[in-house]
């Protein structure tokens, strides 16, 4: 934060992510903040991996994630995974959470219009709705495999199973052996959690990614490496550590 202070960015970013990653959530935070700033723009795909670091640790700024990144996750519009991440934050932080009632409002509209045509569900026409996530509903075949093959659901679909299995049964242990001061390498959910998500994926699995997206004058779309990748995994991991 000195560094920060005194104007020199860049050292501060290096100094948050070395903090990131020996599991420092606060570093992870500071680091994703960096990176928003507006001349970073295009790095905004690099926060992806530190926000969800924090967000399956328990941290209340879990809102960070779904409030600031995905609310402006043009175009993905990962619904779900907002409602996946309000839901967690209302079991864990009752007094930053998303009440109930917004929560359900949110599911309602979203049931009964066609997320891919934006038709809305009436007595003439029976609309169905995606059997794995069910969240999302269409009106019709053709529009739910638009969605799931030219938009992002097969990805956001993915990872929400897997969070479904792997997180939302041991988020509240997992969070609670963190705020007691586990060392996170040690907290076996939290490992496989990360591994299934891509966390901890070695490095060189994204690095010819990661040179692509660093290349300004390619101009590739950042935004769209953002939420999950077909599999459900992130295209970009944190670290190789355990952290």
């Amino acid at each position: 934060m000195r560094l920060r202070e005194a104007d020199q960015p860049d050292l501060a970013g290096d100094a948050f992510q070395r903090g990131s990653e020996t599991g420092c959530i606060p570093c992870m935070l500071r680091y994703t903040d960096y990176l928003s700033e507006e001349k970073k723009e295009n790095m905004i795909h690099l926060r992806l991996p530190w926000l969800l670091e924090g967000a399956i640790r328990g941290h209340f700024h879990i809102k960070d994630l779904l409030v600031i990144f995905y609310s402006n996750a043009k175009p993905a519009h990962p619904n779900a995974l907002q409602h996946y991440w309000a839901k967690i934050l209302n079991s864990l932080h009752l007094s930053s959470g998303i009440r109930k009632e917004q929560r359900n409002d949110a599911r309602v509209f979203f049931g009964n219009v066609c997320f891919t045509c934006s038709e809305k569900d009436s007595d003439d026409r029976k609309f169905q709705q995606c059997n794995k996530c069910k969240f999302y509903t269409y009106c019709g075949k053709e529009c739910q495999l638009r969605h799931w093959n030219e938009g992002t659901h097969r990805g956001e679909c993915k990872q929400l199973r897997i969070l479904n299995t792997y997180h939302k049964p041991y988020a509240k242990n997992i969070h609670k052996k963190i705020t007691r001061g586990d060392d996170p390498a040690e907290i076996i959910e939290l490992q496989t959690l990360r591994e299934k998500l891509g966390l901890s994926r070695p490095k060189d699995e994204y690095k010819e990614l990661l040179l692509l997206l660093g290349d300004d004058a390619l101009r590739q779309g950042r935004r769209e490496f953002i939420v999950a990748r077909h599999d459900g995994t992130v295209h970009i991991g944190s670290t190789p550590e355990a952290i």
